[in-house]
């Protein structure tokens, strides 16, 4: 399965693209907020008990074609050869630079989309200078000129501008393996009503602690 869904990671915006909603043609899904109450193992995959704000309780069951994500920020030590990003990005002197980026940990089964650097759609008050940014990063240095921006670059096809971290820059990770998540983690769920019960096809949850490097990649690896 592909993660199409991080395409919307280049806005910071809830999970699922526009393009996966648009292929699902029919009634509008129903969103939910909730928080997990409870975590079971079955059948060797995890099933979230989550209470909705209705008091209702569902029990989701997290498989390949299960589209979920935990959020949280995340260290720069993510920022890394083979890490997998999206960001909203400004051309500007011919040279790409963002302020925000995300970072796509995919679990075992699901493949990130394809690698692009293209100029955004255009839309009301937005930047005629405004881009797209997502791919594997193959390698990072310090920007020559102003070495407090982080260069990177990425493993998409064609030419493209130079691509800049600004100083500061803040990192979200998207984490998808539901090992990560535990009980009293709040989120979004979505779905179709069918005969009064809400058939959840995907779930976006918030980590009120940040995500460390160290705990993804090992301490030996971790950012100074």
């Amino acid at each position: 399965m592909r993660l199409l869904c991080f395409l919307t990671l280049l806005t910071l915006a809830p999970v699922w693209t526009e393009t996966a909603t648009a292929q699902n043609v029919g009634p509008m899904p129903t969103v939910l907020q909730g928080e997990i109450t409870e975590i079971k193992e079955e059948r060797k995959s995890k099933v979230l008990v989550v209470t909705d704000q209705n008091g209702e309780t569902h029990e989701i069951r997290v498989t390949p074609k299960m589209q979920f994500e935990i959020r949280a920020s995340g260290d720069h030590g993510f920022i890394r050869e083979g890490a997998y990003v999206g960001a909203d990005a400004i051309l500007s002197n011919g040279s790409l630079y963002i302020t925000k980026v995300s970072v796509l940990l995919p679990r075992k089964g699901l493949r990130p989309p394809r690698g692009m650097v293209v100029k955004a759609p255009a839309e009301a008050g937005q930047s005629q200078n405004a881009f797209k940014v997502l791919g594997q990063i193959k390698a990072t240095q310090p920007n020559p000129e102003y070495p407090e921006f982080t260069m990177i670059a990425l493993r998409v096809p064609g030419n493209y501008p130079a691509i800049n971290l600004e100083s500061g820059y803040e990192v979200t990770v998207v984490q998808t393996d539901p090992e990560f998540a535990e009980v009293g983690m709040k989120g979004e769920l979505t779905g179709k009503m069918n005969r009064g019960k809400l058939l959840v096809n995907s779930l976006t949850l918030q980590r009120q602690e940040p995500f460390e490097s160290a705990e993804i990649y090992g301490s030996d690896e971790a950012d100074e």
